[in-house]
């Protein structure tokens, strides 16, 4: 049996999060994840996070942390092979959305450009998950 492809890596990651949506109520999240690739490209990933870490905590519902969280792991995680997978034992109480967003801040451009780019494809199979699998908030 040959290793998943990166690409592979990235829907199963998406999928597995998009399948643990549909046990809860996932709000808004559809609309969310469909206007992030958008904002992404407008504002750079540092900002689209934070936007949407911002948002989570004034949000009744916990879509826009979901959000955060799911393209916070998938790049924080080693099989994203961006420079921010790490481990650094003083950010034990950071969620991942902080912890991605001061590794952003701390690191060089080359590496935020690839995470952006990996976030835009990481986002590409949330979206389709999501749209296949969550129903529109009415």
């Amino acid at each position: 049996m040959t290793a998943q492809t990166l690409e592979q890596k990235r829907a199963k990651h998406a999928l597995d999060q998009v399948k643990a949506l549909q046990k809860e109520k996932p709000g808004n999240y559809l609309s969310y994840v469909n206007a992030l690739p958008a904002v992404i490209l407008m504002n750079g990933l540092g900002q689209a996070l934070a936007t949407e870490r911002a948002a989570s905590d004034a949000a009744s519902d916990k879509a826009h942390h979901r959000l955060a969280q799911h393209v916070s792991e998938w790049l924080l995680s080693p099989e994203a092979h961006t420079r921010y997978a790490a481990s650094i034992s003083d950010e034990a109480k950071l969620d991942a959305a902080q912890r991605l967003l001061g590794r952003i801040v701390a690191g060089d451009q080359d590496a935020y450009l690839w995470a952006q780019a990996e976030a835009i494809a990481y986002v590409t199979w949330l979206k389709k998950f999501a749209n296949a699998f969550l129903k529109k908030e009415e």
